[in-house]
């Protein structure tokens, strides 16, 4: 049976490299939900978890606080929405802690993930490759 923790470290991973090569995608968004669910599952089962830290909760008040306001005052509800969707991300240093998980290598794995699609993605535009082509699989 695969652990809660390799699977929220592996989720946490997805979660990196999809929010630095699509962040604006769906991708990370239901990832990010994943985690979090995954987390709450695991918080409810072992009773000895405890919340190492209120920081989040008191900065996601604030960000509600912000939204809520948003709609009475004359400013970009939308903008609001999405500085409250972004201060949701500080809820991932729970699972972070709880199981322990090692956030340096995952960004250095990141990191060598979104210099190779750097680099592929520089190939394509500068060699012009064509995959789509006449019959030949690369036409260069």
């Amino acid at each position: 049976m695969i652990k809660t923790r390799k699977i929220i470290e592996f989720l946490l991973y997805i979660f990196t490299i999809s929010s630095l090569l699509i962040p604006a995608g769906p991708v990370n968004k239901i990832v990010f939900i994943g985690i979090i669910t995954l987390y709450g599952i695991q918080f409810m089962k072992n009773r000895k978890s405890k919340l190492p830290t209120l920081a989040p909760i008191l900065i996601m008040a604030i960000y509600i606080y912000g939204y809520l306001k948003s709609f009475t005052s004359n400013s970009d509800g939308d903008l609001a929405f999405q500085f409250m969707v972004f201060a949701g991300m500080l809820f991932l240093i729970y699972p972070i802690l709880d199981n322990n998980i090692n956030v340096d290598n995952l960004i250095k794995r990141a990191g060598l993930v979104l210099t190779f699609s750097t680099f592929l993605l520089y190939v394509l535009l500068v060699y012009e490759i064509n995959f789509i082509g006449s019959g030949t699989i690369l036409k260069v």
